[in-house]
């Protein structure tokens, strides 16, 4: 399995483990989102779980949706890995799950591990 890079037509930046391209579709195995985000000091990368809201880690996206399918650079692949490893790590979500009231600093890391920065309603 080989990591790649999508940019897909929706401006979405995606980081993915992938078996192949078939005639139609890229299948993909947890897909990362990264969002670059500017802060005072300047500009950060943000990566979130590329769809949220399900347990699911297995897609297909149509090729035709896809403007770049490459090789990430290594710091990317780096980010993706690391960013897995938070994803996955249950220990942190029972940590949070198990206190009644988070202090400021556990707050901002839950949030910042489920949220998407990118959306925009119009």
């Amino acid at each position: 399995m080989n990591v790649v890079y999508l940019k897909l037509i929706t401006g979405e930046d995606i980081v993915s483990y992938s078996e192949g391209v078939d005639e139609e579709y890229v299948h993909l195995y947890n897909p990362i989102c990264f969002h670059t985000v500017n802060i005072n000091r300047g500009a950060v990368i943000r990566s979130t779980k590329w769809i949220p809201f399900t347990d699911d880690n297995d897609f297909s996206v149509r090729l035709r949706d896809i403007l770049i399918l490459s090789t990430p650079t290594k710091d990317i692949e780096e980010q993706y890995f690391k960013s897995l490893d938070v994803l996955h790590d249950r220990s942190l979500q029972a940590e949070f799950e198990s206190v009644a009231e988070f202090d400021e600093e556990e707050e901002n890391a839950f949030y910042e591990l489920y949220s998407n920065t990118s959306i925009r309603v119009h």
